[in-house]
C-alpha cells in the first residue's frame, strides 16, 4: 500500500458541503461528474495531502452501514483555527482543546453542515505515527 487516495463522505447536500470546506478549510475543487449507474452527484475536493469524495445519492444505498467516526485535520494552532472557526459560524465542541498521544496532540473538534465530526490536529514535539 502506499497511503490514503481519498477519503468518501456521504452528505445531504453536496453544494452546501463544498462550499463549508472551500470556505472553513481552504479546499479546492479537483473534479465534478454524475455517476451514470445510479444518478450520484460526486465532487472531489482537497487541500494538501487531504482529498474528499463527496457523494450526494438520490437514495443513499449505504443507510445503516458502518460509517467512519471523524477525520483529522492537521493545524498550525488548534485554538487559533477554532475562534477563526466560531467566528464564521461552525460549530465548535464546548470546551477547551486537549492533550492526546501523551503530550505530543492537541485536539478538539467541530461540526460540518451534515454533522461530520472534524478533528483539528496540532502537532506537539515530535512528530511520528498516529497522526
Amino acid at each position: 500500500m502506499e497511503g490514503i487516495h481519498h477519503i468518501g463522505l456521504v452528505v445531504k447536500d453536496i453544494e452546501k458541503s463544498i462550499r463549508f470546506y472551500q470556505y472553513h478549510f481552504g479546499f479546492q475543487l479537483k473534479k465534478r461528474w454524475i455517476n451514470p449507474r445510479n444518478g450520484a452527484q460526486i465532487a472531489l475536493i482537497g487541500k494538501g495531502g487531504l482529498t474528499y469524495e463527496l457523494i450526494e445519492y438520490l437514495k443513499n444505498p449505504y443507510e445503516g452501514q458502518g460509517a467512519y467516526n471523524h477525520v483529522a485535520i492537521l493545524t498550525e494552532d488548534v485554538e487559533k483555527e477554532m475562534e477563526e472557526l466560531k467566528r464564521k459560524g461552525v460549530s465548535v465542541e464546548e470546551g477547551s482543546s486537549r492533550l492526546i498521544m501523551e503530550g505530543q496532540g492537541k485536539i478538539i473538534f467541530c461540526y460540518g453542515p451534515d454533522g461530520e465530526m472534524i478533528e483539528l490536529h496540532e502537532r506537539i514535539g515530535e512528530k511520528g505515527e498516529g497522526e
